[in-house]
């Protein structure tokens, strides 16, 4: 089955029908696209080359933005965040070759042929395949649909508790009850509160973007660090001042960010081929990470009857 992929690796199978919900409040406030596949190209690895339809949107970085909102919710789903150094690059794979006369032999048949594809991109599918069987879809989740209560624990919370809860508390909420579920399955669920407190410490952190990707393109851009031809980018690696970085406010955060992209992007070794591949570079180096207060997210599941804590610290887990 054709696809792109958002996130990988993904949760279970068996945990597709939990994280609609979630999945759904997500994408809730995030509006369809259009897509454009017209052009195939290639990746080259260490013995094979891989051919792709890469896709163009309408806004630009749509997919962009959509890998950052399940990466939000599934935030150790990062294998295609942190392979390489380009970040998230979405692409349609179509074949693979063993040499690069052959790929650009056959990239250049596939572009003289290929007739453009346009379609909107209104919705999500949740696919698994078992071996080496094809793909299917499981489960279909559409983009823009009003938010729907978090999770079937969480929704039957008194809304005078809900509504004073802050949203990113009934989030982590919802990704510790998942865990837990998970857990429970491979018959490991933590026996103590503190087991359980250091089990989900990592659970508790989300990602913050200091300043927008896009943002710190166009100052670049600006500024002079690259130009731009047809999506192919030329690097001025010779503009970069070391004494700019005493310049800099050490206390103004946004400062400092977009300092260290300079810094990067004036690296001999970072030098992403095309403007995708830059934005998504961008964006891993001005992201951050920010702690949910845990005894907050803790306090909800006790409340909701999820968990509670017996004498001697004994955890009774109720999913």
């Amino acid at each position: 089955m054709p696809h792109i992929n958002m996130i990988y690796p993904f949760i279970p199978e068996d945990q597709f029908k939990d994280s609609i919900e979630l999945i759904t409040n997500g994408l809730a406030n995030f509006s369809p696209f259009k897509l454009t596949f017209s052009e195939f190209q290639y990746f080259e690895h260490a013995r094979s080359f891989t051919v792709f339809l890469k896709p163009q949107t309408e806004p630009p970085d749509a997919l962009q933005q959509l890998h950052k909102i399940l990466f939000d919710l599934f935030p150790y789903c990062d294998e295609l965040s942190t392979k390489s150094e380009n970040g998230f690059s979405p692409h349609l794979t179509v074949g693979q070759f063993t040499t690069k006369n052959e790929t650009e032999v056959k990239l250049s048949e596939f572009n003289r042929n290929l007739k453009h594809i346009v379609f909107k991109v209104d919705k999500i599918n949740l696919i698994s395949r078992s071996g080496n069987d094809p793909f299917t879809i499981k489960f279909t989740i559409p983009i823009g649909q009003a938010p729907r209560s978090i999770d079937n624990k969480v929704k039957n919370v008194p809304s005078d508790i809900l509504s004073k809860t802050d949203h990113d508390v009934l989030l982590i909420s919802d990704r510790i009850l998942n865990w837990l579920n998970r857990q429970k399955d491979l018959n490991k669920l933590p026996k103590t509160f503190n087991s359980l407190k250091s089990a989900t410490q990592n659970l508790c952190k989300l990602p913050k973007e200091i300043i927008p990707a896009n943002t710190v393109y166009d100052i670049l851009y600006q500024e002079g660090y690259f130009t731009v031809l047809n999506e192919d980018i030329t690097y001025n690696k010779a503009l970069w001042n070391p004494m700019d970085q005493k310049r800099v406010n050490p206390n103004n955060e946004k400062e400092v960010v977009l300092n260290k992209c300079r810094y990067w992007i004036s690296q001999p070794d970072n030098s992403p081929k095309f403007s995708f591949g830059l934005k998504n570079s961008l964006r891993q180096l001005v992201m951050t990470t920010y702690e949910v207060p845990q005894e907050d997210v803790l306090n909800l599941l006790e409340k909701i009857g999820s968990i509670r804590r017996e004498p001697n610290d004994r955890l009774v887990v109720n999913i």
